[in-house]
């Protein structure tokens, strides 16, 4: 009997590189997430750190030029600190969207695999039938030659 061939081994291939390729954007995704999540939390600690400082010069006397420069660097660091909140949801959200590919491209490739190994089972069975019935053929020979 010929040997077992499954017909849709190219889309199998093809699956697999898809599973693959959605697991390394996947992984660039969740990378690129916590990046942006440390760069947050950079922000956020520079903001306590500079707080902290602000009310330690309390105690002195403070002119109002820098009362000034602190209010505005306080400005400027909330708005970069709502800037990286929002880059860290962007991030979120892709990430999100590449698991979710994953997991579909994941389901697609199991399917294909769950296809070629019933094929192969029904291959084998397909085998093991013609093997029983040339034994029974060569059987059924020699009883007759015996008789």
């Amino acid at each position: 009997m010929k040997q077992f061939k499954f017909q849709l081994e190219a889309l199998l291939r093809m699956r697999r590189m898809q599973k693959d390729e959605a697991q390394m954007r996947l992984a660039q995704a969740t990378s690129q997430y916590h990046i942006e999540l440390a760069a947050l939390q950079n922000l956020q600690s520079e903001q306590k750190n500079l707080m902290d400082l602000f009310r330690a010069n309390q105690v002195k006397k403070q002119t109002v030029d820098t009362l000034k420069n602190y209010y505005y660097y306080f400005d400027k660091l909330n708005i970069n600190i709502a800037a990286q909140q929002e880059q860290v949801e962007i991030a979120e959200q892709y990430r999100c969207t590449c698991l979710a590919a994953l997991e579909a491209a994941t389901t697609n490739h199991k399917l294909v695999e769950k296809l070629k190994e019933k094929r192969l089972d029904e291959y084998r069975a397909e085998v093991l039938q013609q093997d029983q019935k040339m034994l029974d053929e060569l059987g059924m020979q020699v009883f007759m030659r015996n008789r």
